[in-house]
């Protein structure tokens, strides 16, 4: 389900996009600087400098704040009057921008094409950790070439918010990266395993579509856009 679109003219009343493009790009490349490999390879294979970066936002929000990406103070919740909306779960209250940003886009790039996957880099996690031993269901994969890495893939078996919020719950961290891009079999051929090697890494590096990255203190997110939304390599 697709939050944002059933609540669209009041959060448009609340909330706006803006563009950050002209100060983020150097944000951005910091981020992917100290990522895992994905955010190496697509920082090397990617033209990010010449993307589209765009935030999401309170309108009370003044706009010079929104080029202080390191610094808290933009977080807003719900009005108290926000017209039906749900309110039997506090995190739909805490946190709009997951709900009616960053999971919208999610949900629409996989619906476009069963290839399309996002992963999002679980950067404090590694695989002797115990809670790995204990996800062979989860979508987590470790990298086969490095002892490090760690990752989790969502694709299109299943967009609901609640996937999409419990994967960013898993890997919530000071610095959250993800990615949209895709595989030529989907993530059929790594289920089994759980692992992934570094030649596909570099497909999906070269393949990503949009970068999803943590800011403002993690209360907002950036959402980088290849000039080509339609990029595939």
């Amino acid at each position: 389900m697709n939050i944002y679109s059933d609540y669209e003219d009041e959060i448009n009343k609340h909330y706006q996009i803006v563009d950050v493009t002209q100060n983020s790009i150097d944000f951005l490349l910091a981020r992917l600087k100290y990522g895992q490999i994905l955010s190496n390879l697509v920082a090397r294979y990617v033209p990010v400098e010449i993307g589209k970066v765009e935030t999401f936002t309170h309108r009370s929000i003044e706009k010079h704040k929104l080029i202080q990406f390191e610094r808290g103070g933009i977080g807003q919740k719900l009005p108290e009057n926000f017209n039906n909306f749900p309110k039997d779960d506090s995190k739909w209250a805490i946190d709009p921008v997951i709900n009616f940003f960053v999971a919208p886009i999610i949900q629409e790039f996989l619906a476009k094409k069963s290839e399309n996957v996002c992963i999002l880099e679980h950067i404090d996690a590694r695989p002797s950790d115990t809670f790995m031993k204990k996800s062979k269901d989860d979508p987590i994969f470790t990298l086969t070439d490095n002892d490090s890495d760690v990752y989790y893939f969502i694709d299109d078996k299943d967009t609901s918010i609640v996937t999409i919020r419990e994967a960013f719950d898993c890997v919530t961290s000071w610095s959250e990266i993800v990615f949209l891009s895709s595989m030529t079999n989907g993530l059929s051929s790594l289920r089994k395993s759980q692992k992934i090697d570094l030649e596909n890494l570099e497909k999906i590096a070269k393949r990503t579509e949009k970068i999803i990255i943590s800011a403002y203190d993690g209360e907002g997110y950036l959402i980088w856009i290849h000039p080509d939304s339609t990029h595939s390599s």
